[in-house]
């Protein structure tokens, strides 16, 4: 009988001991997934720079597409994405997705907007009170390396590059960094 109970609690001791090493190991395994599915895979080129410039491009075309209805003005983004602030605009819908009007951060990259001169107010025209006769929008790596650009698009709707992250510089609305533009760029080979 003690023989019995004895081989019963080293059974139990063993099968405790077993549902142990099976959680640790389905632990390590889920880990490693997420290590492997994470991890930037080696060859590949990093597309964190061309959705920055996705971005950029985007909110270019949405004010440009603005301008077209709006005097020839720009405005803010929040305006972009109502297209309520425009005197005269009715029934037109967001020039500017949702997303991309209030997101100041995406894909590893932090965003700006910098707004240019205020237009001058003229009882002719109907503007918004907000509109703008320029606009930058930046576009900063949020872990800047040495291989990493920063980005700067503005009214004239051309894109430039900054080597190692560095912050483009942007003054009334306008990229000052204009030696590199991304149009320049070419993959290497091609």
């Amino acid at each position: 009988m003690i023989l019995t109970v004895s081989m019963a609690s080293l059974g139990a001791a063993a099968v405790l001991k077993y549902r142990v090493a099976v959680r640790r190991a389905g632990i390590a395994v889920v880990l490693l997934y997420a290590v492997v599915l994470m991890a930037p895979h080696v060859g590949e080129p990093d597309r964190t720079e061309p959705g920055a410039i996705a971005v950029v491009r985007a909110i270019i075309g949405g004010e440009l597409a603005y301008a077209s209805l709006n005097e020839g003005y720009y405005d803010t983004l929040e305006c972009l994405d109502s297209a309520s602030c425009v005197p005269g605009i009715r029934g037109h819908g967001p020039f500017l997705e949702h997303h991309l009007a209030v997101t100041q951060e995406r894909r590893e990259y932090g965003f700006e907007f910098h707004a240019g001169p205020s237009a001058e107010p003229r009882s002719d025209r109907r503007v918004s009170h907000s509109a703008m006769t320029r606009f930058a929008v930046v576009a900063i790596p949020l872990n800047s390396t040495p291989q990493r650009h920063s980005f700067c698009g503005d009214d004239r709707g051309s894109i430039y590059f900054t080597d190692g992250g560095a912050v483009p510089r942007v003054e009334a609305g306008r990229c000052l960094d204009t030696r590199h533009s991304v149009a320049d760029v070419r993959p290497a080979g091609r």
